[in-house]
């Protein structure tokens, strides 16, 4: 079983984070994302993950090399990024066999659904594509049919959905099942595309593009800063919510290696990472920690990311705070 992770993006969205890290690597309640991704595709039964890296794509390399998965990992680097469809199509084209599927997820997603139920719903109902879809109306620009076929994207879909009033739009949730055929004999002959014109070009010649609407499974996207400190909040509340996609991952809220002072308050949601240190009198409400910190004697901070190998002299409030490079 093949699975695709798309992480060669800028993540500008996710600035000045991802100066730091590539956004598969940003630390979620301690664990790289990353990590939660393999650990969990790993879980569903999948052996193959294909990933392709352009931004900071040295550290995505340097963290494989020191972890260990339970399955078969290969890095694509995208010199010039391609786009979602380029590097899907460039990483599908090396799959072995020509009918097999392939579960694709974008690299700064969480979602409470277990990747093997999605993968089983698209060979049983013999799709050429399924894609995971939810209802969340800042995000729905997919129209489907009463049926769960898909009919359109986006802004060009509108004119379809107002004449017909038994179309509706779901929101894309980032995970989506596709036959390499498809991909290989509709995806346009360019080297920067998106996935999204592979798929309107099938669904244009007939092919069979449906929706698997999961109403209601949790989902976060992680993509934004603002997504990023949510994420935080929703799994140190209730980490099971996002069960079974994290059933291989434990999120403990401060690492085992960082050391807090017992004077020391951590009020609300607070999450600290590897090798910190908290040192005395100090007040954390809504903090998230990166590795290598050290908070200093009498300090508050709050709503406040702290990155990797910072020294915090002063409080701060709705800060984030990056090393000096």
């Amino acid at each position: 079983m093949n699975a695709i992770i798309l992480a060669a993006g800028y993540a500008t969205r996710l600035r000045p984070l991802s100066y730091i890290r590539p956004k598969v690597l940003l630390p979620i309640c301690g664990h790289p994302l990353l990590d939660i991704l393999l650990r969990s595709l790993s879980g569903s039964g999948f052996n193959h993950v294909h990933i392709n890296t352009h931004h900071l794509s040295g550290q995505i390399s340097s963290f494989l090399c020191q972890h260990d998965y339970a399955l078969e990992v290969k890095t694509y680097h995208e010199e010039e990024i391609l786009g979602t469809g380029g590097g899907i199509y460039r990483m599908i084209e090396e799959i072995p066999g020509t009918k097999t599927s392939v579960f694709i997820i974008n690299g700064d997603i969480l979602a409470g659904i277990d990747p093997l139920v999605v993968w089983q719903v698209h060979l049983k109902s013999r799709a050429a594509v399924t894609m995971v879809m939810i209802d969340l109306p800042e995000y729905n620009n997919v129209l489907v049919d009463r049926d769960f076929s898909i009919v359109g994207f986006g802004e060009k879909a509108k004119p379809l959905a107002d004449k017909n009033p038994e179309l509706r739009f779901l929101a894309f949730t980032g995970m989506h099942v596709v036959n390499k055929d498809i991909v290989l004999r509709y995806s346009p002959n360019k080297k920067f595309f998106s996935i999204i014109e592979t798929y309107e070009n099938a669904i244009s010649a007939g092919e069979k593009v449906k929706a698997m609407f999961v109403p209601h499974i949790t989902w976060q996207e992680v993509g934004s800063v603002e997504g990023y400190v949510e994420a935080h909040k929703r799994l140190m509340r209730n980490s099971e919510e996002f069960a079974p996609w994290l059933t291989n991952v434990s999120f403990p809220s401060i690492h085992s290696t960082a050391a807090i002072h017992r004077s020391a308050k951590l009020e609300e949601s607070v999450c600290i990472g590897r090798n910190s240190k908290v040192d005395a009198n100090t007040i954390l409400k809504n903090v998230i920690i990166w590795d290598n910190v050290l908070v200093g004697k009498d300090i508050q901070l709050e709503d406040t990311i702290v990155c990797d190998n910072c020294t915090v002299q002063e409080s701060m409030k709705n800060e984030i705070l990056l090393p000096e490079m």
